[in-house]
């Protein structure tokens, strides 16, 4: 996990991430949620983890 936040926080960088695990959504700044193929809700988080 460290190893993609180091990439993420680069500048000019953005780092996407598709799964069905709820335990990434902590690591996330923004949460897209899909519903067949669509996206239907866009929601801002705050981060929590520290790694």
């Amino acid at each position: 996990m460290t190893l993609l936040k180091d990439v993420a926080l680069h500048k000019d960088r953005v780092l996407v991430i598709v799964t069905h695990d709820a335990w990434i959504f902590d690591f996330a700044d923004r949460i897209a949620e899909m519903d067949d193929g669509h996206i239907v809700e866009v929601k801002e988080a705050r981060l929590k983890a520290k790694g």
